[in-house]
């Protein structure tokens, strides 16, 4: 059984990258794990997992800035917290004062899944949002917050426009 998953898995890696464009180059690492460049930004490892059906897939968000590392840190367990409820995104330290990791995961039930490419565009996007706060926390606190405030402002727009 695991033989076939994993003849299906390599035959769905080799279609995935002509069908997603982020997707620059995949480079098969082993029978069963797999390195893809997305936008020539970064790498996914990815990984089959055959005692939970799945993959695994990680990627380096960087060292955290020296001066602000706690704060870093402090950034990443509440974003852990907040992935347990929703996901299964992890956040972990390779080694004290090292990367950190980020870690996901794609379940196959039934057979191999399409979801596979929607899965690795969240995870993708939110390794990059976490690499920004990593490299630089507060820049990417500024954005947010300007975000946030872009929402505001659009919301209150919609409420003034609905009374009128």
């Amino acid at each position: 059984m695991v033989t076939v998953m994993l003849s299906q898995i390599e035959q769905m890696m080799h279609e995935l990258g002509p069908i997603t464009p982020q997707i620059s180059q995949i480079v098969q690492e082993a029978d069963d794990q797999w390195s893809l460049n997305w936008d020539g930004i970064f790498w996914i490892s990815i990984e089959f997992n055959p005692e939970r059906s799945g993959l695994l897939f990680w990627t380096t968000l960087g060292k955290p800035v020296e001066d602000q590392i706690l704060l870093i840190y402090e950034a990443m367990l509440v974003t852990n917290s907040l992935y347990a409820g929703i996901g299964s995104l992890r956040i972990a330290l390779s080694h004290p004062g090292e990367d950190l990791l980020l870690f996901g995961e794609h379940v196959i039930s039934h057979g191999i899944t399409r979801n596979l490419r929607s899965d690795l565009s969240s995870f993708a996007a939110h390794a990059l949002s976490l690499a920004e706060i990593v490299s630089n926390p507060v820049s990417a606190s500024i954005k947010s917050l300007k975000r946030k405030n872009n929402r505001s402002e659009e919301h209150t727009s919609e409420l003034q426009s609905l009374r009128h």
